[in-house]
């Protein structure tokens, strides 16, 4: 379970709760143990803001007030079709099968819809992350013309804009300078840094520029935004059904848990043991962040639910199970469909 994901889950309640009348407190409670910052921004912690259709932005309690005072009933756990939207795929290129998908972004496509009295409003997450440094195109101008490696920099830089950056062609050194705008500050700074570390360049001006870099290290935190996106009248979803959607991820993980293990793929059978020991046999999951905020405020059945999810959602990118490379096994890619297909009821019983 990604970082959206957890958001969304836990919102859901958190949010449905005080819509309600529950306790305040719980507020600093959540933002103590969920590792997000809600109400000021925290260095430590990833700070979430509303961003409403207007263009005004909100924390999270303030956006709960207006929620309240527009009479919103409850917040609920949706996909993008309850609201007309489709996934955008890349432009170009073959189709991306379900569990490539894992790869990007927010996995699922569930989206938040604050229920009013006369419409269901959409809020859409999405992690925002700073650039590593403040440092500018002047900076880095500013450095080379002090470097006697400064012919060295401008011979890699207008190759690296011909091969990878593509601001211009890469010929011309005051074109390229010239192209780099605010919006291509931080691209062109994290190459210039790339082109730092080549073997060309001496170990003095190695040490100083990453002295500066650290000097200019960003102190800003990463943001969750929560964007409000569009509306419908109303929302007709079918009722949840937890057992269902219990034992449609059970059967998932025995199949794949089955294949890790016949295959000798450590530790991703262990991984499998650990969900199936939450759904089958109530086991209390290690209460890390996820699990703590899940039992505290979901009943027994949809905590446990969740706390499985978080531990067989295995997709993603670099090091993940779709990224085993076994996609020329048809077992491999059953077992993995199976597995990804029962995530999303999942999580969407468990919030109902």
């Amino acid at each position: 379970m990604n970082l959206v994901e957890f958001a969304q889950a836990s919102l859901v309640a958190l949010t449905s709760r005080l819509l309600a009348g529950g306790d305040p407190s719980e507020i600093a409670w959540y933002e103590e143990t969920s590792g997000f910052a809600v109400t000021r921004a925290a260095p430590d912690r990833v700070l979430l803001r509303f961003y409403r259709a207007d263009g005004q932005t909100a924390l999270y309690t303030d956006w709960v007030r207006t929620a309240r005072e527009m009479g919103a009933r409850r917040l609920r756990l949706t996909t993008l079709g309850d609201f007309g939207r489709h996934l955008q795929k890349p432009a170009g290129g073959p189709p991306i099968a379900d569990r490539q998908l894992a790869g990007f972004a927010n996995m699922h496509e569930t989206v938040l819809a604050l229920e009013l009295p006369d419409r269901a409003l959409g809020v859409r997450l999405g992690m925002w992350y700073p650039p590593p440094t403040d440092l500018t195109r002047a900076d880095v101008l500013r450095f080379m013309d002090e470097s006697p490696e400064k012919a060295f920099f401008r011979e890699a830089l207008l190759w690296q804009d011909e091969h990878n950056l593509h601001f211009t062609a890469g010929k011309d050194w005051d074109e390229f300078i010239a192209s780099i705008g605010p919006d291509r500050e931080a691209r062109f700074v994290k190459t210039f840094t790339l082109c730092v570390s080549n073997i060309a360049v001496s170990k003095p001006t190695f040490a100083n520029w990453w002295k500066l870099y650290d000097m200019h290290r960003s102190k800003l935190s990463a943001e969750l935004h929560a964007e409000e996106f569009d509306s419908v009248p109303k929302i007709d979803a079918p009722p949840a059904d937890l057992a269902a959607a219990r034992a449609a991820l059970e059967r998932a993980l025995a199949d794949v848990r089955a294949y890790a293990r016949g295959k000798n793929l450590k530790p991703w059978d262990d991984t499998f043991d650990a969900a199936l020991a939450v759904l089958r046999d109530g086991a209390k999951p290690p209460l890390g962040r996820l699990d703590a905020v899940f039992d505290r405020l979901f009943a027994r059945e949809p905590a446990r639910l969740l706390s499985a999810v978080s531990l067989a959602d295995v997709f993603g990118a670099m090091g993940s199970w779709n990224d085993l490379g076994l996609d020329a096994d048809p077992d491999y890619v059953r077992v993995s469909e199976s597995l990804f297909a029962a995530l999303r009821p999942a999580l969407l019983a468990a919030c109902a």
